[in-house]
């Protein structure tokens, strides 16, 4: 299964931590709300500190990783919500207009 590699960059620390795969945006986003949620977290402590990037692809039959030429910004871990919001009335526009 192909899946999408994701990374939280830490704008103090100036690193990116370790990559994790994930199905798809939407699931790699509720991650890291959930962080965001988790006071017990750095993510959850300091949200404005943190974003959410897309690295590539994993292949996990043949441990394949294809990264991006460039390295895609998802969210910003304080917009979450927001983000959130528009992607479900994104949705929403789609259900109403029979796409979805």
């Amino acid at each position: 299964m192909i899946t999408v590699m994701y990374a939280i960059y830490d704008e103090k620390s100036k690193v990116y931590n370790k990559p994790f795969a994930m199905i798809n945006e939407a699931v790699a986003i509720r991650a890291v709300k959930d962080l965001t949620l988790d006071q017990n977290t750095e993510v959850g402590r300091h949200p404005m500190d943190f974003s959410l990037w897309e690295l590539g692809t994993y292949d996990d039959e043949t441990a394949n990783f294809v990264p991006y030429e460039t390295k895609k910004l998802i969210c910003m871990a304080h917009e979450i919500d927001a983000f959130n919001m528009s992607i479900d009335e994104q949705n929403k526009e789609k259900i109403i207009e029979g796409v979805a």
